[in-house]
């Protein structure tokens, strides 16, 4: 019997590492780094090298070897790749493979690591195949891949357009997240087209603003740096200390203006305008690749690709089916770039079928009792029929934790990481984003269903098939009672389950069908306080604890909130948040950014976190205690406290964006004496050598 032939796919991009093993053309396992190391979106700069070069994502590397019960001498080929720089040095230098089986990805080939990540897992024996991200590899001439289209068939795939930007000429990447940057939706420190994508079905069309993205007659589009900057000038404030300044390259242009906050009209009309105009672009990019390519289908990926709203309409362009790599964005080119290793060895091709996403690491039993008593908790862990026991609970109206078996690969919640909950439930949409997940309140959700109960709850029509198994497609109700689960703009995120894939998962909502009428359940991602999807029992046991959800579902075990002394509670709630290693004051603010000011003061307080304790830590995470509490006391309309904390951020006689954030707000409110005092805050900001010298007049009269 031949021996099988493994290959190690390693994506070592700044953001999104990543690492998935094939045998013999098969996925074994592929995981993200994030949900390993816990950190979104798990950047792996090392600082000393000012960012020129990554970490190799040390724990996927290893989770993925340890499912296959491997050595790093096992390995046949091991293959790398990151965008905009090389990194098989890096690689080499972190982690101990034989140097004669590693390869890197040729430049440019960040994208058709993206290319083979979308074939290679789609159902299509033949496809056109569309990368479209932020940027690629980045070339000598500093130009960067931008866009690229493929014609794919068998084991090949080959580039027929390769488009390249510049710092004038722009990606449709690019042109979303600076519209994330200047409406305030960020998620790990770096712009959320996901989150604008969201907002886009608040806002509004303004007819006086000009288009931005050029559409050209060969099928290209992108966005001119130049115009950007002009259109922004017309609608955000510019920061004064970019006054003089030339914007030369998008770094210059994010860092010229003000952004504004994503709850105002003028966000959610800008959120709408980005919206729109890369829905007609796509719809342009994708008539002229089809008419070039002559498929029916189309294999799509890059970060552009996770816009689910824009790809519901991918059928105007003509393609009977679409797929779309689950992991989209960067973390999903370690599969691309293993089955990019697995084309040059004689070995088993792949065959064309739907891509089963459950490909993380499996846990034991032993691992579920042993992150239970971790915490405290092993007396109230108890076995279950988690299919039967959840349908009874959510149609009881609970909202649960759900934890089953391998996780999925990508970002959405498909059934082995979920928060669950009854869809019909009144008000179940703003509970979960106010008291579970803490996250904005224009944020869609998503249901997943069985085929026959998606069919009557949505009107799915002529949608494309392929989108459907992995939360990428979008409909509207047909049955109302779960029309307040539309977004503003009337669609839904939907899921059709695979019985094949997750058996219990489907098991479970054809069993709450029973009971309800309705074969969908309400299904979104099992993480909170910003953390990435969790992976192992531990994290599940954690972040359920800190959930505020009724009961967590593990692996055939329950685990009830309610069977736990509250006061005890409380105090594991403290120990878990402890054991994430974030700091409280935080999340406290990333809860507050999210609209919940409320919540995040009781966060702080639950914590333990008070004014000591920030103050122990230095002058900034005090200036930041204040502010948050500052904003808390204006919302509450507490005037004498809103003076007394505005008085205690002059006397620090430093200015920030904290401060002048402070001072907004004070100008908005009714009180004259505070809205002078904001105006104060807002004049002597303006100009910064004079702030300390003012603030500390300021500080010393009665104001």
């Amino acid at each position: 019997m031949n021996r099988p032939q493994y290959v190690l796919g390693v994506s070592m991009s700044n953001h999104d590492r990543s690492a998935c093993l094939l045998r013999d053309g098969e996925i074994v396992a592929a995981v993200a780094e994030e949900r390993l190391d816990r950190r979104k979106k798990s950047e792996g700069f090392y600082e000393q090298h000012l960012g020129s070069a990554v970490l190799p994502p040390y724990r996927a590397i290893t989770a993925v070897l340890h499912e296959a019960g491997l050595t790093v001498g096992d390995i046949d080929r091991v293959v790398c790749g990151r965008s905009i720089l090389p990194c098989r040095d890096d690689l080499l230098n972190q982690f101990p493979f034989p140097p004669e089986k590693v390869v890197e990805i040729p430049v440019p080939g960040h994208h058709i690591a993206h290319a083979c990540s979308a074939f290679f897992t789609s159902p299509f024996e033949n496809a056109a195949v569309l990368v479209l991200d932020e940027q690629g590899h980045r070339l000598e001439d500093d130009r960067f891949e931008r866009m690229t289209w493929y014609t794919a068939h068998g084991t090949q795939v080959v580039p027929i357009r390769q488009f390249y930007g510049d710092s004038e000429t722009l990606s449709l990447g690019m042109f979303m997240d600076a519209f994330a940057t200047f409406t305030g939706l960020s998620e790990a420190k770096q712009p959320s087209a996901g989150k604008l994508m969201g907002l886009a079905a608040v806002g509004q069309e303004r007819q006086q603003w000009p288009s931005l993205v050029t559409t050209v007659d060969d099928g290209d589009a992108y966005v001119r740096l130049s115009e950007l900057d002009s259109f922004f000038a017309s609608v955000l404030p510019r920061r004064v200390e970019f006054e003089g300044g030339i914007v030369r390259q998008l770094d210059d242009l994010l860092a010229k203006y003000w952004p504004v906050h994503w709850s105002s009209n003028l966000a959610a009309d800008l959120a709408f305008k980005a919206q729109a105009e890369l829905e007609g672009a796509l719809l342009h990019i994708n008539r002229h690749l089809k008419a070039q390519v002559g498929s029916e289908n189309l294999a799509y990926a890059g970060g552009v690709a996770l816009n689910c709203t824009a790809n519901a309409k991918l059928s105007l362009a003509g393609w009977r089916d679409v797929f779309v790599h689950p992991a989209a964005t960067d973390d999903g080119n370690a599969v691309g770039l293993a089955y990019y290793g697995q084309r040059s060895l004689a070995g088993k091709h792949r065959r064309p079928e739907l891509f089963n996403p459950m490909t993380g690491p499996r846990y034991s039993q032993k691992a579920v009792e042993e992150a239970v008593h971790r915490f405290g908790l092993g007396e109230w862990l108890e076995r279950t029929d988690m299919s039967d026991e959840a349908a009874e609970r959510l149609s009881r109206g609970e909202t649960l934790c759900w934890f089953l078996g391998r996780s999925e690969w990508g970002p959405r919640a498909l059934g082995g990481r979920s928060i669950v909950a009854d869809p019909t439930v009144p008000g179940i949409k703003a509970l979960i984003n106010s008291r579970i997940k803490h996250r904005e309140p224009f944020r869609p959700f998503g249901i997943s269903g069985t085929p026959r109960g998606v069919e009557q709850a949505l009107d799915v029509g002529a949608a494309l098939p392929s989108l459907a198994p992995y939360m990428l497609a979008v409909a509207r109700a047909r049955d109302t009672r779960l029309s307040q689960l539309q977004h503003q703009d009337g669609s839904i995120r939907y899921q059709i389950v695979q019985r094949a894939w997750q058996p219990e998962w489907f098991g479970m909502i054809e069993a709450f069908g029973r009971r309800s009428g309705v074969e969908c359940i309400v299904n979104t991602s099992f993480n909170v306080l910003g953390e990435p999807l969790v992976e192992t029992p531990s994290d599940a046991v954690r972040q359920f604890v800190l959930s505020g959800a009724q009961a967590l579902l593990i692996n055939g075990f329950r685990l009830d909130s309610a069977d736990v002394p509250r006061e005890y509670l409380r105090q594991i709630r403290r120990q878990a948040f402890q054991a994430g290693g974030q700091h409280p004051l935080k999340v406290a603010l990333g809860i507050e950014a999210a609209g919940y000011c409320a919540a995040a003061i009781t966060f702080l307080e639950d914590q333990e976190f008070g004014e000591e304790a920030a103050e122990a830590e230095g002058k900034q995470v005090l200036r930041a205690y204040y502010s948050l509490h500052l904003r808390g006391a204006l919302l509450k309309n507490e005037h004498e406290r809103s003076t007394e904390l505005s008085k205690y951020l002059l006397a620090m006689a430093e200015f920030d964006g904290a401060v002048l954030e402070a001072a907004s707000v004070l100008e908005a409110t009714e009180q004259p004496e505070t809205q002078a005092m904001g105006q104060f805050f807002t004049h002597i900001g303006r100009y910064g050598s004079a702030f300390r010298h003012a603030s500390g007049i300021w500080a010393g009269t009665d104001g």
